[in-house]
């Protein structure tokens, strides 16, 4: 594994710990209603969508049990599009942590 990719696993794996401690405690109208949680989240959601992207074919074989590109384009394009989460999205973020 090259360094560069080895620091796209390391903000991945940053990214995913700020987000569990971001919304922990939380329900989805708290979450929502929370301007700055909800940024963060989105904002940590873009950072593991850019990593993933970046890694090579290789390490996504060897790991095929990650689910490398779900989600990412539609994290994408509601964070391009300005577009806000929708519940469904949420139980994947919530209370229990961080699913697939």
């Amino acid at each position: 594994m090259s360094r560069e990719e080895r620091l796209y696993l390391e903000d991945i794996q940053a990214s995913c710990a700020k987000i569990e401690r971001y919304v922990q405690g939380l329900d989805f109208d708290q979450f929502i209603g929370d301007e700055l949680v909800f940024d963060a989240v989105i904002r940590n959601l873009i950072i593991i969508g850019e990593a993933a992207g970046r890694v090579s074919q290789e390490l996504r074989a060897r790991h095929a049990e990650v689910a490398w590109r779900q989600g990412r384009p539609a994290v994408n394009h509601r964070a391009h599009s300005g577009r806000t989460l929708k519940r469904p999205i949420f139980p994947t973020i919530g209370p229990t942590g961080l699913q697939q």
